[in-house]
């Protein structure tokens, strides 16, 4: 992005900073589900 729209560059390297925290919280939530599974369900 920062190529298409060099002036903006340092607008855009903050979002990517605030967009990649709730996607690394969003991430540990599914893994946080998927251990409250029961084994069976993965066939262990």
């Amino acid at each position: 992005m920062t190529v298409l729209m060099p002036e903006r560059r340092s607008e855009i390297l903050n979002l990517a900073w605030k967009a990649l925290i709730p996607g690394f919280m969003a991430t540990l939530m599914t893994a946080a589900i998927v251990a409250a599974l029961p084994a069976q369900l993965f066939g262990g």
